[in-house]
């Protein structure tokens, strides 16, 4: 699965398949809806998955908010890439580094996401 579907699923982001009835024809294009949103209807869905690797915009919308206890976000500028730091919890870091500060934000998000499911 790639990455930002993954964590499109996590932050509650619904997969609709492609419908088609050979009596009725094309119902629904497969199709991401947002959180607590059941049909395509308005702007709440979208034909690909939230693309958060390349928004940090997104990744503070959806993402950040379901992080239990977090308590700091940091990033850090290399000389190739940069390093985003999530602490959580009482004593809790992940650290992930990546060639934009959303990507390294979204492959720590997805340790966190993995060591939850442990």
């Amino acid at each position: 699965m790639e990455l930002k579907e993954k964590l499109a699923r996590w932050a509650g982001f619904t997969f609709l398949p492609y419908e088609y009835y050979p009596n009725l024809g094309k119902l629904n294009d497969s199709c991401w809806l947002e959180p607590s949103h059941t049909r395509q209807v308005g702007s709440h869905w979208s034909f690909s998955a939230p693309n958060f690797p390349e928004s940090l915009d997104l990744c503070f919308e959806w993402l950040v908010p379901k992080i239990d206890m977090l308590w700091n976000i940091e990033f850090q500028l290399l000389d190739k890439g940069y390093v985003a730091v999530l602490e959580y919890g009482s004593d809790r870091e992940i650290v992930s580094k990546a060639e934009t500060p959303s990507l390294a934000l979204c492959k720590a998000i997805e340790q966190y996401i993995d060591q939850k499911e442990l």
